[in-house]
């Protein structure tokens, strides 16, 4: 089931390239339901590399969501023109922050992929 798992991130993890908010939101899935699993199996597996592995994926995982949230926030405000000026404001900040979660996935991805087989 982990080694699944982490096949359908892989090749979610694609969707970093090109950033697009579906995509991602697919890859975050992923790391869900993987983080889920490795964390009900880690404690098969003697050492650290399991409880790293998840403490990577519930990172990798945070900053998708917050990556998600905002697209869908941004979404939302879109449909409320009589608050324009509030919404820009708070599209803007969160749009931000996404941002910093964006360019902090690749690093996030990298230490996951080093870290993520603890059970072969």
């Amino acid at each position: 089931a982990l080694a699944r798992g982490h096949k359908r991130m892989q090749e979610a993890a694609k969707a970093m390239e090109g950033g697009d908010a579906a995509a991602l939101h697919r890859l975050r899935l992923a790391a869900k339901r993987q983080r889920y699993g490795a964390e009900a199996l880690a404690g098969l597996f003697a050492g650290k590399a399991a409880r790293r592995a998840t403490r990577r994926l519930a990172a990798l995982q945070n900053a998708l969501g917050h990556i998600n949230d905002a697209a869908t926030v941004a979404a939302l405000l879109a449909a409320l023109p009589q608050h324009a000026r509030a919404a820009g404001l708070v599209a803007g900040f969160l749009a931000a922050r996404a941002g910093e979660r964006r360019a902090a996935l690749d690093g996030l991805w990298r230490k996951y992929r080093r870290d993520a087989v603890f059970w072969a």
